[in-house]
């Protein structure tokens, strides 16, 4: 659970950038999951099981599915971990 993924999270942030995702708000609220957590970074892709069905079908990227929470949310993951290897190439 939450406990675990803790452990770990703190493990490897010893020697890395490090970012939890979360995928919706079910078993644990946000927040619940934030205190776990211990100041490890928290993204949240939304829960959005008729664009993820498209997606996994393999659909086209149109109009809709562009502006759907999930892909929205999971762009907003992207950028964020392309800002950290950035600062990680930056202070090497």
């Amino acid at each position: 659970g939450v406990e675990h993924a803790r452990a770990r999270l703190l493990a490897l942030r010893e020697t890395n950038a490090v970012v939890a995702v979360s995928i919706g708000e079910r078993p644990y609220a946000l927040s619940e999951v934030r205190a776990a957590l211990d100041g490890v970074e928290l993204a949240t892709i939304s829960d959005d099981r008729r664009a993820a069905t498209a997606i996994g079908k393999c659909a086209a990227l149109d109009r809709w599915l562009r502006r759907s929470e999930i892909v929205r949310t999971a762009t907003s993951l992207l950028d964020r971990v392309r800002s950290l290897h950035r600062e990680s190439a930056v202070a090497s």
